[in-house]
């Protein structure tokens, strides 16, 4: 029996790591081609949030994105308490660009399931903020969006160093300069008192 546990158990790993590599490959491909993003912001639907007040009640929520059929977010999540502490849920994807066909599906902490549609048009490089206000799902805005690679900030940190080495140069001269400049001033207040003197 202890073996057959151990098998399973690393036959779910496997088929986890194929879901993860799948996930990646998909991604990947989006961004090859033509594609924009969404950042979906969700709240707690009212039944969820009288589901989490009754005894013993639960306010996990099942939470489904799709996009033109396929499913490109599937979370569970309690809604309730991210509203409670003011962190609402949300998520950031990859899409490809053009017209849209979404679909949030809400189930588990409502009686009824929850099927929002929304078409939208998504042009390249935009950024599609989605907001479910635990009753409906809208578009909130449209804006430019570049995501943040490891080589733009592998640029930034580049940039950093020469303006600080060029920075170290400067106050180094400048050291220099009041050092020579104090020195000098020591010489001529020297001299005249040498000259006073006699």
């Amino acid at each position: 029996m202890h073996l057959l546990t151990k098998s399973l158990f690393v036959l779910a790993l496997l088929a986890g790591t194929g879901c993860t590599k799948a996930d990646d490959a998909r991604r990947e491909h989006l961004l090859a081609g033509s594609h924009g993003w969404i950042d979906i912001t969700l709240k707690a639907p009212p039944a969820a949030k009288a589901a989490a007040s009754a005894a013993g009640g639960s306010a996990v929520c099942a939470m489904r994105l799709q996009i033109n059929g396929e499913t490109r977010l599937d979370e569970t999540g309690d809604l309730v308490q991210a509203d409670a502490a003011d962190n609402s849920l949300g998520y950031r994807f990859v899409v490809p660009a053009g017209k849209l066909n979404t679909e949030l599906t809400i189930r588990q902490c409502v009686k009824d399931e929850l099927r929002l549609p929304l078409p939208l048009m998504l042009n390249e490089n935009q950024l599609a903020l989605l907001e479910f206000d635990g009753q409906r799902l809208v578009l909130g805005s449209t804006q430019a969006y570049e995501p943040t690679t490891l080589a733009a900030v592998r640029g930034d940190v580049a940039k950093l160093h020469q303006h600080s080495e060029a920075t170290d140069g400067t106050l180094a001269m400048l050291t220099k300069l009041a050092i020579a400049s104090l020195v000098l001033n020591v010489v001529v207040i020297l001299v005249a008192l040498r000259r006073r003197r006699s």
